[in-house]
């Protein structure tokens, strides 16, 4: 449907004419509002007749919008704003193996997505946790309403982490993130998150390509 959408609207308006006048498409604006709030100006020739074709065209995709709820497409990538979720400072985040709910800090300057994790336990583990890497760890998760569920996950990265708090080193294991009816497998670091807010912090593995964020939102 949205193709046809805007083959329909690029038909239209190029019967109009080009030349170089500029046309105040406001109803296409109007539709479009959630991506930019500056109306759209279009290049149609400046004849009573061109405009009037152009700003059918213009009316004609914007019912189109309205009525199909059509995703409204960001500039530059080909992405849709529309199919995306839009996350504020805080998000609902389930881990999808114990179904634990976290209210998760969402973070656009981490890399990485993070859990609280206790009593860590790497079966066979070796001297160093770079040795670790590729075996097993057992470790219970919990979030902030006291409930806890215990996982196991191979060992993929050891990750060294700077924060307030100081440096330490991570070990990083696969999971499964739902996240606004969105499933996403994202590489998470375990470590203790008791002295934080969240007990989780989504990082930006989870957030490419499923999710927009927008920072003005209440928590």
């Amino acid at each position: 449907m949205t193709r046809r959408v805007f083959i329909i609207a690029l038909v239209l308006i190029s019967l109009a004419g080009w030349s170089g006048a500029a046309l105040n498409t406001a109803p296409l604006a109007g539709a479009f509002a959630s991506s930019r709030q500056d109306s759209v100006r279009l290049p149609i020739a400046p004849s009573q007749n061109h405009r009037g074709l152009a700003h059918f065209a213009a009316g004609t995709i914007a019912a189109m919008v309205a009525e199909q709820n059509v995703p409204v497409p960001l500039s530059g990538d080909g992405s849709w704003m529309g199919s995306k979720p839009v996350l504020g400072p805080i998000a609902p985040v389930t881990e999808s193996e114990s179904g634990l709910e976290f209210i998760a800090r969402v973070d656009t300057g981490a890399k990485t997505c993070s859990i609280h994790a206790e009593e860590l336990s790497v079966i066979d583990g070796s001297d160093t946790m770079q040795q670790n890497i590729g075996k097993t760890i057992r470790f219970r998760i919990a979030n902030r309403n006291g409930q806890s569920s215990w996982l196991e996950r191979p060992i993929a990265e050891v990750s060294y982490v700077k924060n307030s708090n100081g440096a330490e080193w991570r070990y990083l294991v696969p999971m499964t993130l739902a996240c606004e009816g969105t499933q996403k497998e994202v590489l998470v670091s375990l470590n203790d998150r008791s002295d934080m807010n969240y007990a989780m912090l989504v990082g930006r593995n989870l957030l490419a390509g499923k999710f927009l964020v927008d920072v003005a939102a209440e928590e």
